[in-house]
């Protein structure tokens, strides 16, 4: 029964699979590793799984490890839809006060905000590989 609600979670997901998901339906830690051994789920990140067939989702994967920030600028206009690049590297925009070195280590623009400002005119959009994520 365990199996069928985790692989649900694979399939709604688009070929992701998160421990935290796992958790919020009543599976414990230990069985959602299981789970994702016996499938043979690629490790992405702490907490996060892809099957083999799913399409790799560097927006998605970034957005899903980093919470607490929102997509901006060029990387917002290309999923927008107007642009017709996507840029080298993403841009995302935090609340001021965040600490982002963890961010631009890893070639990602960071732009800071006011703390109200932030939530202000976000919006989601569907990736290209069918993941949501969100930004200005």
């Amino acid at each position: 029964m365990k199996k069928f609600i985790l692989q649900e979670l694979v399939d709604q997901n688009n070929g992701y699979f998160k421990l935290e998901d796992a958790a919020k339906v009543g599976v414990s830690r230990t069985t959602a590793i299981q789970f994702a051994k016996d499938m043979n789920l690629k490790k992405e990140a702490p907490g996060i799984y892809i099957s083999e067939d799913a399409w790799p989702d560097r927006l998605y994967l970034l957005q899903t490890r980093n919470k607490k920030i929102i997509f901006s600028h060029e990387t917002a206009l290309f999923l927008h839809g107007l642009s017709d690049r996507e840029a080298a590297q993403p841009t995302v925009t935090v609340k001021r006060g965040y600490n982002a070195s963890h961010l631009t280590t890893q070639g990602i623009r960071v732009h800071t905000v006011r703390p109200e400002w932030f939530e202000t005119d976000t919006t989601t959009v569907v990736t290209a590989a069918g993941n949501e994520v969100r930004l200005y």
